[in-house]
C-alpha cells in the first residue's frame, strides 16, 4: 500500500503531477471519525498561503481538456470511426458533465475559494484545508 499523498513528498511536487490513485488502508466508520479528528488538530492553516495552481484553474483545465475530448469524438462518429464505449459515454452525457461544470464554478466561485483557510505545509500546502480533508477521505474509503 503506498502513501496516502503517493510519491510527491519532495518540496514543490503536486498532488496534480502524481498519476496513481488516491488509495490506502481502507478505514471503517469509527476510525474515519478518529483519522478526520487528528486531522482536524494536526493540519496547520496558513496566515499567508503560499501561491499554488488552484483546483478553479484545475476545473477550467480540465473543462476545456473535456470539451475538445467531446468534439474530437463526435466529429470521429459523424466521420464514421468507431468509438468505445466510454467515448460513447461521454456523448450520451456530456450535457450532464456540463452542468456539473457550471454548478460547480457558481458554488465555489474565485472569492469563496480565496476565503478558505489554506493548508500551511505537506503535499497539499496552499490548497484549501478541506481538499486535503476530502483527499483523505477519498483514499479511505471504497
Amino acid at each position: 500500500m503506498r502513501k496516502l499523498f503517493g510519491d510527491f513528498a519532495k518540496p514543490n511536487a503536486s498532488p496534480w503531477n502524481d498519476d496513481q490513485t488516491i488509495t490506502a488502508e481502507i478505514f471503517g466508520v469509527e476510525r474515519s471519525k478518529q483519522h478526520a479528528r487528528s486531522l482536524a488538530m494536526s493540519q496547520v492553516v496558513s496566515e499567508t498561503p503560499q501561491s499554488i495552481y488552484s483546483i478553479i484553474d484545475r476545473l477550467d483545465d480540465n473543462a476545456q481538456a473535456l470539451l475538445e475530448a467531446y468534439g474530437q469524438i463526435c466529429s470521429a462518429v459523424a466521420g464514421g470511426k468507431a468509438v468505445t464505449p466510454a467515448a460513447e459515454w461521454l456523448i450520451d452525457n456530456y450535457h450532464l458533465v456540463e452542468e456539473h461544470i457550471r454548478q460547480t464554478r457558481a458554488d465555489l466561485p474565485q472569492g469563496f475559494y480565496r476565503q478558505l483557510p489554506k493548508l500551511a505545509e505537506g503535499p497539499l500546502a496552499g490548497h484549501p484545508r478541506i481538499f486535503g480533508l476530502v483527499w483523505a477521505y477519498v483514499a479511505h474509503n471504497d
